[in-house]
């Protein structure tokens, strides 16, 4: 295996033996712009052929696993280069030689909880809360859309997406979204997923993971397609981001 160390403006890249860590590191909440989008992608591209587990937290001193992306890049003209940006991460993560956990602590929120969703395990903190507050601001999380009804069943995932509401580890976990820790014991269970994926075959594990995986990215492009041909056009896409900027209550004009 080729040696992994490397840290760029908002992430470090920690080799661990046969796995990995890659932490977010733009506190205090991991907000993610357009260069740390890209470096996510570019810290998972390197792990291929280096890592046999690759996990995702955040750095100690962010409040955070991550609140997701910059609410400006959600403005129309913005939008696509965000979602191209975004979506190459997922894209690494389904072409991945690798397993991937998600250790959360604090906030999921948006693109931060899709992060995480898009993981192969969530191991989360008894704190953390997750979200998808994309409703809110007059557009959609594709991610989620394509990948939250699978996780947790098409009415659980319809209350978290249409209220955009924050739902508590418990009730990530009571759903099968999450591995429950106590806070001072979360690398203790991560730690146990991780040994439970290094005992087998990483070979078939790569295959059994794209099997069940096998369509996810058929359906994010879709979702993806519709955000940018009827959620993009709307007035309200763009009152939405404006509101939340100038905080404010979001006239719509289609309310």
């Amino acid at each position: 295996m080729k040696t992994l160390r490397a840290s760029w403006r908002s992430i470090e890249l920690r080799e661990e033996g046969e796995w990995a860590r890659l932490i977010l590191r733009r506190p205090p909440l991991n907000v993610v712009d357009a260069p740390m989008a890209e470096e996510i992608a570019a810290a998972l591209a390197a792990c291929r052929g280096a890592a046999r587990v690759v996990q995702v937290e955040a750095a100690p001193d962010c409040r955070a696993f991550s609140a997701g992306v910059e609410v400006a890049d959600h403005l129309p003209e913005r939008a696509p280069a965000m979602l191209a940006r975004f979506d190459a991460i997922f894209r690494e993560m389904a072409a991945a030689d690798f397993m991937t956990l998600a250790v959360v602590r604090g906030a999921a929120l948006g693109g931060g909880a899709e992060l995480a969703i898009a993981c192969d395990a969530v191991v989360a903190g008894e704190a953390a809360v997750f979200g998808f507050p994309e409703i809110k601001v007059g557009c959609f999380p594709p991610l989620a859309m394509a990948l939250l009804p699978r996780l947790v069943g098409l009415r659980r995932a319809e209350d978290w997406i249409l209220s955009g509401r924050n739902v508590s580890a418990a009730e990530a976990a009571a759903a099968g979204l999450a591995r429950l820790a106590p806070e001072g014991d979360l690398e203790e269970a991560a730690a146990r997923v991780r040994q439970d994926w290094l005992r087998l075959s990483s070979a078939v594990l790569r295959v059994t993971r794209r099997a069940l995986r096998r369509d996810w990215m058929a359906d994010l492009e879709a979702a993806e397609a519709l955000y940018r041909s009827e959620i993009l056009p709307l007035a309200d896409a763009r009152e939405g981001v404006a509101a939340f900027l100038e905080k404010r209550a979001p006239a719509w004009k289609h309310a």
